[in-house]
């Protein structure tokens, strides 16, 4: 709350809540930013470990170490690629948090600024982010929405596999009641697929 009353890093658009809108992009620090456990690209580790664990807490300490060691082994070659080129040219492309600080796109490039700064002992580091207007409680079904098409429908540089894409798919119809054209626009793909 206190960043959005702040001058804004930068400015960016989004088709948000059905409507095009621009959105101001801050400088978070990672230290106040919440990691999406069921983000697309790891749901599946995630919904499997609370089946036999218990319900991971992405706010607790041990619990977000888990999540990004997730985060890490979903494409370990791409990572360390994606981090050596955030090595060099900082973060260039601003993720998406919701209201309540909790990370909408960006849950990887979060992870590997976390692990640049671990490595580096370099604190405060900071994540650039977009702040929606709602939290992740009071707009859950826009806030999916939205994830899936910044992810999966334009993340061609770390494609998900099938079955993220999948479990994706079963969550927005069976939790958020899209219908199949509807995720397949959100996809960018035909119904068929």
């Amino acid at each position: 709350k206190e960043l959005s009353e702040k001058e804004p890093y930068t400015t960016t658009e989004h088709y948000y809540a059905g409507k095009k809108q621009k959105f101001n992009v801050h400088r978070i620090n990672v230290d106040h930013i919440i990691f999406n456990k069921y983000n697309g690209r790891i749901g599946t580790y995630v919904k499997s470990y609370e089946k036999f664990s218990g319900v991971l807490n992405a706010e607790d300490e041990t619990d977000e170490k888990i999540i990004i060691d997730y985060l890490w082994k979903s494409n370990e070659r791409r990572n360390k690629e994606t981090m050596q080129d955030i090595k060099l040219k900082e973060q260039l492309v601003p993720g998406v948090i919701s209201a309540d600080g909790i990370i909408v796109d960006g849950n990887r490039r979060s992870m590997l600024l976390k692990k640049i700064a671990q490595e580096r002992n370099d604190t405060p580091t900071y994540f650039i982010a977009a702040i929606l207007p709602d939290t992740l409680d009071e707009n859950p079904k826009e806030i999916r929405k939205l994830e899936t098409m910044l992810q999966m429908g334009e993340d061609a540089k770390v494609d998900y596999n099938p079955i993220e894409k999948y479990v994706k798919c079963k969550d927005l119809r069976d939790i958020d009641g899209f219908t199949i054209p509807q995720i397949a626009k959100m996809f960018g793909d035909s119904e068929d697929k």
